[in-house]
């Protein structure tokens, strides 16, 4: 078990674009017996700090001041491999609302402060979760490593007992053994938990073990059925959407994605399919709205890609307008600088310059 006296330890990183939230997160902290921790303003700021320091506590706000929330910041952070599965992630929020963003998300934190709270609150809750990191440190770190035979065997150690923390195990083992290319044994595994509980993450597990096995019908209708009982499960959506694309079926794959947008925007990965596949599908337009919204939402947010600039050029594209695409691509150079984002605007400059009849200067931007 973790104490406060073992807090002085942890490296925390806080994430408040409040000056007043942010002075007193730091003084709990303080108080707390935390000696490690940064604290800073901005999702850009915390990139920077997470390039060269590892944390074992990231204490975020949700309701961020740059237009992209908590939420989807982790979701960006556990997509990309940003932070271990060690790390302890904790949202802080006043919204009451929250809960169901989380309910909906797959990518859930590992708890949530409701504002405002005691300095006794938040001690307890941190202890906790300490100790939970303490319990899973040897899991996460094969987790982290991919070596999935380890962790199955490390999970299955740990079932025998039968502790609090069954359910956990029983949602990583799934997961391993889908990752280990046994499907069958995480099938069965998926409906002994749902015989159990009926819970979402074990019915989504059961979808994708289907998939495995060659079951794609039966995996879309087991994702119906889950949908129907649980219409805001964001992750469901996802993965229905992509077994249509496989399908072929890209434009009920697109209504099913329109839906999951109308109930909650997402993230930029929902967004990004949902715009390739617009595109695809002969829907340019939808795209194009689509994705111009998400980059107007997150202007100022590193989450975005050069590619999202070439995604929303290519649908300005074919739908005749070669100059406004133009002016995406020149949008796009003010915040992306790196070689690989060149090579991704310069093609979709060339395009777009072809589009208006101006070869010379398409083959020019090849050639940058």
């Amino acid at each position: 078990m973790v104490f406060a006296s073992d807090f002085a330890e942890k490296w925390v990183l806080v994430i408040d674009d409040m000056e007043g939230m942010r002075s007193q997160l730091r003084m709990s902290l303080f108080s707390s017996g935390f000696a490690k921790l940064h604290v800073v303003a901005s999702i850009k700021e915390a990139l920077e700090r997470m390039s060269s320091n590892r944390y074992d506590v990231i204490l975020c706000d949700y309701a961020l001041g740059d237009s992209t929330n908590g939420q989807q910041f982790l979701e960006y952070l556990r997509t990309n491999d940003l932070i271990t599965r060690n790390t302890v992630f904790v949202m802080i929020t006043a919204e009451q609302s929250y809960e169901k963003v989380v309910m909906a998300s797959e990518c859930a934190p590992d708890d949530y402060l409701l504002k405002p709270f005691t300095a006794a609150q938040f001690n307890a809750r941190l202890e906790k979760l300490l100790g939970k990191q303490e319990y899973f440190l040897d899991l996460d770190k094969a987790t982290d490593s991919k070596d999935w035979k380890r962790v199955i065997e490390e999970c299955d150690k740990r079932l025998a007992v039968k502790d609090k923390f069954f359910l956990d195990l029983c949602k990583i083992k799934g997961s391993a053994l889908l990752r280990d290319g046994q499907p069958s044994e995480a099938a069965d595994l998926y409906r002994e938990i749902i015989a159990l509980r009926p819970i979402g993450w074990a019915r989504l597990g059961l979808a994708r073990a289907l998939v495995k096995q060659g079951r794609e019908v039966d995996a879309q209708i087991l994702l119906r059925e889950i949908l129907t009982d649980s219409p805001q499960f964001m992750a469901a959506y996802d993965f229905l959407g992509k077994l249509l694309v496989s399908a072929g079926d890209k434009h009920e794959a697109l209504e099913v994605l329109q839906k999951a947008r109308s109930i909650s925007p997402g993230t930029m990965s929902r967004i990004r399919e949902m715009s390739t596949i617009a595109v695809s599908a002969g829907k340019p337009e939808v795209a194009e709205a689509v994705m111009r919204q998400a980059l107007q939402q997150h202007k100022y947010s590193p989450v975005r890609q050069a590619n999202d600039y070439a995604v929303l050029s290519k649908a300005l594209l074919n739908q005749g307008k070669a100059t406004e695409a133009l002016n995406v691509v020149a949008d796009a150079r003010n915040s992306f600088k790196d070689e690989h984002s060149n090579i991704v605007l310069y093609a979709t400059e060339s395009m777009a310059y072809r589009a208006t009849g101006s070869h010379e200067k398409a083959e020019e931007a090849l050639t940058k």
